[in-house]
Formats: C-alpha cells, sequence, structure tokens
C-alpha cells in the first residue's frame, strides 16, 4: 500500500491515525526541514519507532524545536506519514537513495530495509552509481557489493549513462572497481576512457588522483601503441604536475607507464601487492 494524497496535517483530521485523531493540540515538539518548513509532532510517537528520536528527545529535553539537517520538507514527511500511520512510502528510482540516507540517519530499520531491498531489485545503470555511493556513505556492505557486483558487469553501459555516470563516483569507489579483474571490458580503451571522464568533470580536485587511477591498467608487458600515445599525450597526464618524465618512445607501453607511475609515487606501493 502506497502513501495516500493526504498531508502530515491531514492525517490528524482524517482518522488515518485513530488514536492521535484531531490530537494535534498535543504535540510536544517541533521537527525542522532543511527548508525551514516544520511539522508538529508527538514525542511519544516517535520515540516508539526510532532509536535516533529516542536519544534526540531525551538530550535535547527541553529544546521545543529540532532541525532535521540535509532531509527537505518532501521526504521528512513521507517519513513522518510513514511512522505515524504504517503506510509504505511509494519507492521509485529517484527518491530511493535520499530515502535510504534519510532512515539510516533517523535509524528506522524496517523503511532502510524496504529501500535496500527496491534498490537491489531495481537497479538499472542509471541508478547503480547513486545506490553504491549511499552504500558507501552508510558503511552497509550487503547492498555495496550488490551494488559493486552490478556496476562492474554493466560497466560499459554505466560510463555512457549522461546522469549519474561515473562521473559522481567518489575516487576510491571508481579506483576499486577499474582495478577488480572482475571489470567488464573489452580492452583498456574503456578504462582509460573513464579515467578522463572521470578526471575532466572536476579537473582541479581530481588532477592528483590520476596517477593512482594510471596503475589501474591490467596489462603487462603486452603494447598497444595507439592507446599508449594517447595517454602520454593526454593533457591530464602530460601537463599534470603530479606525473613527470614520461615520454613518448615506441619502446614505451602501458605497463611501463604503470611502473613508471609506482616509482614516483610510493605510496601507491600498496596497490601491487595482490597483483
Amino acid at each position: 500500500m502506497s502513501v495516500p494524497a493526504k498531508s502530515f496535517a491531514e492525517i490528524f483530521h482524517s482518522g488515518s491515525c485513530k488514536d492521535l485523531e484531531g490530537q494535534q493540540v498535543f504535540a510536544d515538539r517541533t521537527l525542522q526541514a532543511n527548508d525551514g518548513t516544520t511539522f508538529r509532532v508527538h514525542r511519544i510517537v516517535l520515540t516508539q519507532r526510532s532509536g535516533f528520536f529516542r536519544a534526540l528527545f531525551d538530550f535535547h529535553l527541553n529544546q521545543k524545536t529540532t532541525l532535521i539537517p540535509n532531509i527537505d520538507r518532501e521526504f521528512l514527511e513521507s517519513i513522518l506519514v510513514n511512522i505515524y500511520t504504517g503506510t509504505i512510502i511509494a519507492l521509485d528510482n529517484k527518491n530511493v537513495c535520499v530515502l535510504m540516507i534519510a532512515s539510516d540517519y533517523l535509524l528506522l530499520d524496517d523503511l532502510l530495509k524496504a529501500c535496500e531491498a527496491f534498490a537491489i531489485q531495481n537497479m538499472p545503470s542509471a541508478n547503480c552509481v547513486a545506490v553504491l555511493t549511499a552504500a558507501s556513505q552508510m558503511n552497509r556492505l550487503t547492498i555495496f557489493g550488490d551494488s559493486s557486483r552490478y556496476a562492474l558487469v554493466h560497466f560499459t553501459d554505466i560510463s555512457e549513462t549522461s546522469n549519474g555516470g561515473l562521473k559522481e563516483l567518489p575516487f576510491e569507489i571508481l579506483k576499486k572497481l577499474l582495478e577488480s579483474r572482475s571489470l567488464n571490458v573489452t580492452s583498456e580503451r574503456s578504462v582509460w576512457e573513464a579515467i578522463i571522464s572521470w578526471t575532466e568533470a572536476n579537473s582541479a580536485t581530481r588532477l592528483p588522483h590520476v596517477p593512482a587511477l594510471l596503475t589501474c591498467f591490467r596489462l603487462q608487458e603486452e603494447r598497444d601503441e595507439e592507446l599508449t600515445q594517447e595517454v602520454i599525450s593526454h593533457t591530464i597526464v602530460s601537463k599534470n604536475p603530479h606525473i613527470f618524465g614520461i615520454n613518448v618512445s615506441k619502446e614505451f607501453s602501458l605497463y611501463r607507464i604503470r611502473c613508471m607511475v609506482r616509482y614516483q609515487h610510493p605510496s601507491l606501493e600498496s596497490l601491487y601487492q595482490n597483483l
């Protein structure tokens, strides 16, 4: 059952919440959404459903208005309706990541599990990066593993997605995908194109990460002279102040690029321990 077309205020007068019908006069706390919208709530109701609210109201015993950071009005309202009435929020690919993060923050286990189940069962390429990033932020290992496997298998499709593609990934997650032996690509050119796309999306802050990403090439002594020349001559390498001394030559290969970057950046040594 999805959320009815009623606002949070209306549930007090519609019979949807019979124990509190017409009783908003007894509300004893106010929650403020990220945009300033406020909701009068009952402490006893929220504390029964959420450890977050139990701790919040115990710690701020006399504080009448509490800001709930990083949660917009529409999402906070949906969550409150869910808490008061038990109706299931209508999840879709646009709201599932926001609600997953919000329910994790507010310690709403049932809603969080529903979001995770929906995200796993309905993971188009356009939404995979958002789910993967959210799972990483929340340290939810199960859904992180599932979304990582999806990203590895559908890497090409995700890289071609205009909105929500690889450009949005944090560096650590992108590197983990690129260096995986399970990465489903036909050639190292796909790896290189992903590095370019990700770096150029915000070159000011991402250029320092290029050396580490170059170590993700999975070639040994094999040579692709055309690709090697593209890598060396591209501005994210040739004009990158964090990489130096790489010159084009017939003897140069992607393997030697990787070795040189490793030599210039000893801190990357750990990346090679499992190669």
